[in-house]
Parts: C-alpha cells; structure tokens; sequence
C-alpha cells in the first residue's frame, strides 16, 4: 500500500532527525538534493529527496518520482517515493524477485520504520506489492513473493501471509522456503520453551480446530478450542461465545481454572499473568490469589 502525503512527511522527518542522532552517517545537501556520507566520506551523492539512516550500517535513500496509480480506476500519475538502500560502503542492495528478475528499486510502505527497525539483523524490503528479507549484510534470505514474511523467532525459520479476498492466512516457512505449515491458518505462534508451533483458527470461517505442529510439520495434536498459549506448566485457551474467557489447563493435573482477563500471558509454575483494566496481574492457580504486577519498568 502506498504511502499518504501525510505519512510520508512524517515518516521523512522522523528519519531525518534520526539520522543527525547516528555518528556514522551525515547528511550532504546541494541544489535542494540529498546524499550520505558515512564517516566523512561521500557513498549516496546529492540526488535524492529523503533518506533514512536506520542503524549503524544501512542506509535508505529515496527519490520522488510519478509513478501510475495503484487504484485501476483512477488512469493517472501520483507522486510515489521510489526507494534504494546502501551500506556504508556505498553498494547499494539487489534483490531478486520472481525467481529470475532483479531491482534495486523499492517502494516506500506506511511500515517501513517499523519493518527497518524491529527486526533485530534483518529487515523487510517491498517490491511489487510484496514483501523480501534480506539481513544487515545484504544478504538476501526469502526470494519468493509474499504478501508479508518476518521471522518466527528461532533461526531459519519464516512467518508468511497470504491474503485472499480481504482476508490474511499464515503458514510456516523454513530456510529453503519449504512449506513446513500450510498457509490456511489466521495465526501462528511458537511455543519457546519447546519450539512446538500453534496454528490458530480463530475468525476463519468452516474452521473450529488450533493445531499443534513440530518443526517438522507434524501435526502433534488438535484443539477444539482456541488455543491463547502453551507452555511448559499450563495451556490456556480463550472462549468467544456466549462471553469471553480464558480456561487455564493444568498440564500435569488437568484441572482447569476460569479466568475473566483482557489478555493472558505465561508466567512461571504456579502463576499467569492477567490483563484487567489496562493494569496487569500475576494469578496464582493454585491459590487463586491475585497481585498487581508492574510489567514495564518506568524510564
């Protein structure tokens, strides 16, 4: 999705002053253009419109250019950020799409901070309405075309999506782009403590089962209720109707426990953590004794 005249001010703003705030990268300006130099030496030359320092080793520059309207009704050119990235070395990132091409031209998301910067050593690039990983060394990890892709949290495996008909389905990819998970399920969620993975059915219409996969994709075991979380002490599962709660399984005993939350998180052996109010908890399932719990420290 293209980005607003809006977003795009903002979003150039806030790159700007981010890159003031980095030593490495400065920026350059002559006739009204943009361009980088890292550690004072010119590697993007002045013939840019915005661009973006997004950590210490890449950088993201951006042109304006007309470009044809995304909307097929509307047979005009609207101004469009095409976009390029560069490492401090001045080489600028490749990506092969559609398992023959390749660009270097990108387009500018309503995402893209947060696709630059919440992924740890990789980060999303989007051509052509889809979305590639690629780590901090400009090396290309995802080459298939997908709708969104970002890693399950563990190394060399891929969350995708899928959209069809307004609606997002998630499966599972490894490292090789195999398909371990199918995607036809509304979400998907490792199991840390033993790698297992939930799908979840949840809003998906004919589907009633969460299921429990390895990373294999075996399938290990299904539920007829939505599964919130698994760990190693307690399963906890969430019921829509007629009013919603979450059930809180002892593993070992079985004994089930009701709980009326917002939002229920894991915690140690004994407790869960309940979201009531905007405030969090800690509830003891043994005891039922309930504490306030500070989640964040203040700064």
């Amino acid at each position: 999705m293209q980005a607003t005249a809006k977003n795009i001010y903002c979003l150039v703003l806030f790159c700007l002053i981010n890159l003031h705030s980095k030593a490495q990268f400065q920026v350059t300006k002559s006739n009204k253009k943009l361009g980088i130099a890292y550690n004072g030496k010119q590697i993007v030359q002045n013939s840019y419109d915005s661009l973006v320092g997004f950590n210490s080793n890449i950088c993201m520059v951006c042109v304006n250019k007309p470009m044809p309207s995304s909307n097929k009704f509307i047979r005009t050119l609207v101004p469009t950020l095409v976009c390029s990235y560069f490492n401090q070395n001045g080489q600028r990132l490749v990506v092969k799409v559609n398992d023959k091409d390749t660009t270097s031209c990108f387009a500018l998301s309503r995402n893209a901070l947060e696709d630059l910067t919440k992924l740890g050593s990789l980060f999303k690039v989007y051509y052509n309405q889809k979305k590639y990983l690629v780590d901090l060394n400009f090396i290309q990890k995802t080459f298939k075309s997908y709708d969104n892709v970002f890693p399950l949290g563990i190394l060399n495996y891929y969350i995708i999506e899928k959209k069809s008909n307004g609606m997002s389905v998630f499966g599972l990819v490894d490292n090789n782009e195999q398909i371990i998970i199918e995607p036809v399920y509304a979400n998907i969620k490792l199991n840390s403590y033993d790698t297992t993975i939930v799908a979840c059915v949840a809003g998906l219409i004919g589907s009633s089962a969460d299921d429990l996969f390895n990373l294999k994709g075996t399938k290990l075991i299904s539920f007829n209720r939505h599964v919130e979380f698994i760990d190693k002490y307690f399963s906890a599962f969430k019921v829509y109707q007629p009013k919603e709660y979450f059930i809180v399984s002892n593993n070992t005993t079985k004994k089930e426990t009701q709980l009326k939350a917002e939002k229920i998180m894991p915690f140690d052996s004994t407790s869960v953590l309940t979201l009531e109010d905007e405030k969090w908890f800690k509830f003891n399932i043994k005891n039922n004794e309930k504490k306030f719990y500070k989640m964040y420290e203040e700064n």
